[in-house]
């Protein structure tokens, strides 16, 4: 199995597991800005559909559901 670090690699499926560290890092970084600047949340893959995952990022390997 490969890691999820070598996902990130051109023309690989990105894992899952490397979106979500992603959406980690987004959140945390969102503590640092200043006050009164525009907020945002950055959710996890958790919050999605595998089957939709699958269609944006691995279009050829979907099946119908």
């Amino acid at each position: 199995m490969r890691s999820p670090v070598e996902s990130l690699f051109p023309g690989i499926c990105i894992h899952v597991s490397a979106l979500s560290a992603w959406s980690v890092v987004l959140n945390y970084e969102e503590r640092f800005k200043q006050r009164g600047s525009l907020s945002c949340l950055f959710c996890s893959v958790n919050m999605l559909v595998r089957m939709y995952i699958l269609a944006l990022f691995c279009p050829d390997m979907c099946f119908p559901v």
